[in-house]
């Protein structure tokens, strides 16, 4: 039926649509390339966490699967996704190119938490750059999300008082996964060091 709607109504719907959606593009609208990630958290970052958040890790909390984010002028679509194996077209970014990061963390026991989307920027702090979520049936709360974007701008690496602005009640629900998110963004920046490092050393040699 979208030939019978004025291109102002079908812009309205599109955003309608969009609004509805925890893809990519509705953390980082400039997104060109997302390059999936996974990574289980070693004994340091679990130390850290348990130490920050007072709580106990459990196994399946351990491992997570990180999207990385990156502009692509050329690509105006959806965002070209890259495999993390690919080292020819993980050797094509760059880090002025990078956005940072999404992970999709769940608290079962909390309906209105149930699918919960994390995007940080860039290290050393990875600052929050949008929290969105969605309840056990699928439904996004617009209240809610606007409440939970009170924290754009804050949070850091291991630091528990980094969210010092918004509800308190969020701020309890939100730090242990922000404070996850980082961490793992953090292994991801450390095994992109170690990559292009390796890289540099294979260039040395031709």
């Amino acid at each position: 039926g979208g030939n019978r709607l004025t291109e102002l109504q079908r812009n309205d719907l599109v955003q309608y649509i969009d609004s509805l959606s925890m893809g990519i593009q509705s953390f980082f609208p400039e997104a060109g390339i997302v390059m999936p990630a996974e990574f289980t958290l070693n004994e340091y970052a679990l130390e850290r966490l348990e130490e920050s958040t007072r709580m106990k890790f459990n196994a399946d909390q351990t491992t997570h699967k990180v999207f990385v984010v990156y502009r692509n002028k050329d690509n105006i679509g959806r965002p070209q996704v890259i495999s993390y194996d690919d080292r020819i077209e993980r050797g094509n970014l760059t880090r002025e190119s990078k956005l940072g990061y999404v992970v999709y963390m769940s608290n079962k026991s909390d309906p209105s938490f149930y699918e919960v989307g994390v995007a940080v920027g860039l290290e050393p702090t990875y600052p929050i750059v949008s929290v969105r979520t969605r309840s056990n049936t699928g439904k996004m709360d617009s209240k809610l999300n606007r409440q939970l974007m009170s924290f754009k701008g804050q949070g850091s690496f291991n630091d528990p008082r980094s969210l010092r602005r918004g509800s308190k009640s969020l701020q309890k629900k939100l730090l242990p996964m922000y404070l996850t998110v980082a961490e793992v963004a953090t292994m991801f920046f450390a095994a992109e060091r170690e990559f292009n490092e390796f890289d540099s050393e294979l260039d040395s040699l031709d």
